[in-house]
């Protein structure tokens, strides 16, 4: 300006060519700024300046943390993906984002979160879980910052690392591998305690049923003369993965001897025994003892006698050992040397008692194995093999515990044991089906028979076993057949679904849904138009079979411990229902194909003895009505065929067999039912 001017900015002095004080702007408004000049004769002249100061773009952050976890890479301001992991007890965490720019708006999935402030706990699942941190600059620009948290998932160790146990010793010696386990105490042990210690220190422990810290003794437990079983459950820190060990504690003291009275009188008497439909009068003894009220008759086969005896009688001798007194156990001992000759003469043992029966194929005791795990010095003649029958100790009421059941009679355990040089091993599974009879009470009305069941010591049911009923002497009987040995019992289970009603399987459905073989997606409803996948199917086969789904085999890499169907899966692996994909994989969450399914049945098919292995000439008969014929692959023919040669699998109608369709939850239950009524395992 003139020299003799003066100069004002928004009313304040400014020596002319000076700098004025600093203006303060406003972000997004238009900042006026007003220059007067004043001329040495008073007059003035105004200059405006409208300063517009634009809105930050800036939608970076200054800093970003989480609350549990590390951010992988470290916090830069430019980059914005991470990633974080947590372990599987961390089951949420929160973030804190601040921004580098005043204005900025932040969202932490989708939730407003102020800068600098910690966001509302972040539920995580097992896995990969995106959370979202969005940036939003004063001008609108928006930045997206990711952080991936991964939760590991717990841990599908139910392993116990160490057993001990207050008295007696476990037999065999504790191995976190091995579950089933003898003690025998004399009578002078009245209480007894057990020590679990789990390998992971997450697992929970049970001891029947009551919860034990894994380290800590166990309540003592009151032992009654004779048998007491406990259950040792192991729960992972999964909560999927379960383990459970068993103890079979024999508390035994000097019995008191009586003679059978159905047999001449003494200590020890002969008794008669049938081979072969004929009775014989000298191939065995019979004595009868008595402990705490409980009796038991011991028949003891003559080991020169009855190897004579099928030496005579040439191969399939059938020996059976009737014992019509009653008594709360009938046991038949022989030593190792008569199942040799038992073996050999491809002979059965039955034993036959007024309540029920066993009749067991003597190639179903492997000896070798047997003598392996009692010593290899042992002889045959050294070994002792008892077969029992005994009425359950189990609680009666236990199977209404877990299923809405009603039991038919009391239950019955069936177990055979090897002994030698003071050690025992209890023989559990066959390779074959083992017949057993359950004869029910008096004026038991028959359409109030379901099924046979397998009983856990605590008397709760732990599974379907094929059963037969039938009448005899004019008396309902249950043939039971199953691969393992056990205590078992016979339910009225009825069951009926309400999405059924009117569908053409409804039969099938409430028949194996009452069996407990298939279940319901809830207590009602059964989807039976539902697809089904590799795993369940799986389960429901094994099921079927009247197997317990508790394989250890982990045969696939896509089906671990902390799969709901391991225990099925694997059980399937050992007999060889199941083998996978060439990857080592099998798929368990894929939906099953009509042609995979009939090649698990196939399988399955051989286990109840039903023909399934057709020639080439017969696949193309039972195949070659069906209009997509060629839709079959090669690997499914010879099973597809053996299904439809046993009338398990009719088509979809219009002559389509439709093999690569998906296996509907309906169709599983009526093929199932069809393959165990075809057998002859239940009635039809």
């Amino acid at each position: 300006a003139h020299s003799g001017a003066k100069v004002t900015v928004n009313g304040t002095p400014v020596t002319s060519g000076s700098a004025s004080e600093a203006i303060t702007l406003v972000v997004g408004a238009k900042t006026p700024i007003s220059v007067v000049v004043t001329a040495e004769d008073g007059s003035t002249k105004t200059y405006t300046i409208q300063v517009t100061r634009a809105k930050s773009s800036d939608a970076s952050l200054s800093n970003l943390t989480v609350s549990s976890g590390t951010l992988t890479p470290a916090f830069a301001p430019g980059t914005i993906t991470y990633t974080a992991s947590v372990s599987f007890g961390t089951k949420s965490l929160s973030v804190t984002p601040t921004a580098a720019a005043t204005g900025a708006t932040l969202k932490v999935n989708g939730a407003a979160v102020a800068s600098g402030s910690t966001s509302a706990a972040i539920s995580l699942q097992v896995g990969a879980n995106p959370i979202t941190v969005e940036v939003t600059a004063a001008d609108g620009t928006i930045r997206t910052y990711t952080i991936t948290v991964t939760r590991a998932a717990g841990s599908g160790n139910a392993n116990l690392s160490s057993l001990t146990i207050s008295a007696g010793s476990l037999d065999p010696v504790f191995d976190s591998t091995t579950t089933d386990y003898t003690v025998r105490v004399n009578d002078a042990v009245t209480t007894w305690k057990l020590t679990p210690t789990a390998a992971d220190s997450h697992a929970v422990i049970k001891v029947n049923d009551a919860v034990v810290a894994s380290g800590a003794a166990s309540p003592g437990f009151e032992l009654k003369m004779g048998s007491n079983r406990f259950a040792v459950q192991v729960t992972a820190e999964n909560g999927t993965t379960i383990k459970t060990y068993n103890i079979h504690l024999i508390r035994s003291a000097a019995p008191t001897t009586t003679p059978t009275p159905s047999t001449p009188s003494g200590g020890s008497s002969g008794v008669e025994i049938i081979v072969n439909g004929v009775k014989q009068n000298d191939l065995a003894d019979a004595v009868k003892t008595t402990e705490n009220g409980r009796s038991t008759i011991t028949v003891k086969l003559n080991e020169d006698k009855i190897k004579a005896k099928l030496a005579k009688e040439g191969k399939g001798a059938r020996v059976t050992i009737p014992v019509t007194e009653g008594a709360d156990a009938v046991v038949a001992a022989l030593n190792g040397q008569t199942v040799q000759d038992l073996i050999a003469a491809e002979g059965v043992l039955e034993v036959r008692t007024a309540n029920a029966a066993y009749e067991l194929p003597a190639s179903q005791i492997k000896l070798a194995d047997i003598q392996a795990k009692l010593g290899a010095d042992v002889s045959l003649r050294d070994i002792q093999f008892t077969v029992n029958i005994s009425l359950s100790k189990a609680d009666v009421a236990g199977p209404a515990k877990n299923a809405n059941a009603i039991l038919v009679g009391a239950p019955v355990e069936f177990t055979i044991q090897a002994s030698a040089n003071g050690r025992t091993y209890e023989l559990n599974n066959f390779t074959a089906y083992v017949q057993r009879e359950i004869t029910l009470p008096e004026g038991t009305d028959a359409s109030k028979i379901t099924t046979g069941v397998v009983l856990d010591s605590a008397g709760k049911i732990i599974s379907h076993v094929p059963t037969f009923v039938f009448q005899s002497n004019g008396r309902y009987a249950a043939k039971i057949k199953s691969l393992t040995n056990s205590t078992y019992a016979v339910i009225w289970n009825p069951m009926t679904f309400q999405d059924v009603e009117g569908h053409w399987a409804k039969a099938d459905v409430n028949d194996m849904g009452s069996r407990l073989i298939v279940k319901g997606a809830d207590s009602r409803h059964f989807n039976p138009d539902a697809a089904v996948t590799r795993a369940e199917f799986a389960a429901i086969v094994v099921r079927a079979l009247g197997l317990q789904e508790n394989g250890a085999t982990n045969a696939f890499a896509d089906v671990d411990e902390a799969h709901w169907g391991f225990g099925a899966i694997g059980k399937a692996v050992e007999y060889g229902i199941v083998t996978g994909y060439s990857d080592d994989t099998f798929k368990p969450n894929a939906t099953i194909s009509r042609e995979e399914a009939m090649v698990m049945i196939g399988r399955a098919m051989t286990i109840v003895g039903l023909p399934a292995s057709p020639s080439t000439d017969e696949i193309e008969r039972a195949l070659g009505g069906f209009k997509d014929r060629d839709a079959v692959h090669g690997w499914a023919a010879k099973a597809a065929a053996a299904t439809v040669q046993a009338g398990l699998v009719n088509g979809r109608g219009d002559s389509l067999l439709k093999p690569e369709a998906n296996m509907t939850r309906a169709e599983t239950a009526a093929l199932l039912r069809r393959m165990l009524q075809q057998a002859g395992l239940i009635n039809s």
